[in-house]
């Protein structure tokens, strides 16, 4: 790991499979799973307030109609949202959400993969696969 602390993490998909998976992988890991969402809304409602830092990881289709609801550097922290997406579907995620991410990756990354990303937000770098959106602008920093 490159990073030292336990992260405080909400894990969300509509797929109760795919939160399992998640959570499964990140038992091993530093990101501390405290709450689970069927959506990006709900999720960011399970949020404490000001809670330093945070992680969103999100195992989307895009199908959803995901949005943000609020602006989620006011209401935590140093929260970072990570989209797990289908190559196919990146057309169809919101222009929020994606505005929003720290990270968009593809669902068929690596555990390993997904791990280093993880450690990479939170030294302050934006990740995106290759090939992934092309809508997709990194926040200011």
């Amino acid at each position: 790991m490159f990073g030292e602390g336990s992260i405080s993490t909400v894990v969300v998909s509509s797929n109760p499979l795919s939160r399992e998976g998640l959570k499964a992988m990140l038992r091993a890991t530093r990101y501390s799973v405290e709450a689970e969402a069927l959506n990006v809304s709900e999720a960011v409602l399970r949020l404490p307030e000001r809670a330093g830092r945070m992680l969103i990881l999100v195992a989307s289709s895009g199908r959803e109609g995901e949005t943000i609801p609020v602006d989620l550097a006011q209401r935590c922290g140093e929260t970072k949202l990570v989209l797990l997406i289908n190559r196919e579907d990146c057309a169809t995620i919101p222009e929020d959400l994606c505005e929003a991410a720290s990270a968009i990756v593809d669902q068929t990354v690596s555990t390993e993969t997904l791990q280093q990303i993880l450690e990479l937000i939170f030294s302050g770098l934006t990740v995106q696969m290759p090939g992934i959106s092309a809508r997709w602008k990194p926040r200011p920093r």
